[in-house]
């Protein structure tokens, strides 16, 4: 009888502690789906520079090109500026875009208070196959949409140079800038 007894305060014991455990493990789970609980996220920098020494003179001597009749947007993702069209090629839309989803133009050129794309700049001369195959679905897909796309070697500072001369066709159809005034919803 005593072993029955002791058999059963031990089953007993086990059951206290296993819905103890069951209990707390539910209130985790509870906690986390209501975003409470302790939550590990991964630590973060700033970067000190958002541009390289080439990118940011680059960036100055497109700036100096403009004279002020356009705005240049940096790092722009290329999905934010070309879509594929609705056709029946789901698979190759899907590819497209899974590759236009991580690539980005270093430099946009964009005119209007609506920043309607003018050019791409890309400021990077890259030399890899798969690269090479890839910045090649980029000029495609620019052709296309009829963004122009400007391929430009940073590092090259008579191609930085010459950068004008490229931008001439695009940037001659552009009214000069007017008298700096602000905006009138600002006034």
């Amino acid at each position: 009888m005593e072993i029955i007894a002791a058999g059963l305060v031990l089953l007993l014991l086990i059951a206290v502690v296993a819905g103890f455990i069951w209990s707390r493990r539910k209130r985790r789970l509870k906690d986390r789906r209501r975003g409470g609980g302790q939550r590990s996220y991964p630590s973060f920098r700033l970067q000190s520079e958002l541009l390289s020494a080439q990118e940011r003179a680059l960036l100055e001597r497109i700036e100096q090109d403009l004279a002020g009749r356009a705005r240049v947007l940096v790092k722009v993702r290329t999905s934010s500026v070309l879509t594929p069209l609705d056709s029946t090629e789901l698979e190759q839309n899907a590819r497209a875009l899974q590759y236009f989803g991580q690539r980005k133009f270093d430099f946009l050129i964009c005119h209007g208070p609506q920043l309607q794309p003018i050019v791409a700049i890309d400021g990077s001369m890259r030399e890899a196959d798969a690269e090479r195959r890839r910045n090649g679905l980029l000029g495609h897909a620019c052709r296309s949409a009829g963004l122009p796309l400007i391929r430009i070697d940073a590092s090259n500072p008579q191609a930085v140079l010459g950068l004008n001369a490229q931008l001439a066709p695009y940037l001659s159809q552009l009214p000069m800038p007017a008298a700096q005034s602000a905006p009138a919803h600002w006034r």
